[in-house]
């Protein structure tokens, strides 16, 4: 069954399973090129991250708290594509998922 689901079903899924919790302040410094959405639940920061480029972009991820930064890391954002990254409160490594032109069969062009 999973096979006739829409790409736009994935898209919902895909947020709809990851953007529980309270809402934080979440910052990016690339413009309208990047877009950046974050949570925190119980168990984690999930961080949403949309790259509406024609190329791949590598921001560097801090997660703040109170005065002091507790996380930082950097992750790749794939050109034209959606990034969960989830960000455990117990200290143990963050995971990331992304899905976007690729895993959707869109060939991505060069920019001019």
């Amino acid at each position: 069954v999973d096979q006739n689901r829409t790409s736009l079903y994935w898209v919902y899924n895909f947020y709809s399973n990851n953007f529980l919790g309270d809402v934080v302040q979440s910052a990016d410094t690339y413009g309208d090129k990047v877009n950046s959405y974050a949570v925190k639940t119980a168990k984690s920061t999930n961080i949403i991250l949309v790259n509406k480029d024609v190329v791949a972009h590598s921001p560097m991820l801090s997660l703040v708290s109170g005065p002091s930064l507790s996380k930082a890391s950097s992750v790749t954002l794939p050109a034209w594509s959606m990034t969960l990254v989830i960000i455990p409160n117990d200290g143990s490594p963050m995971t990331k998922q992304t899905y976007g032109a690729k895993e959707m069969g869109i060939p991505v062009s060069s920019p001019l």
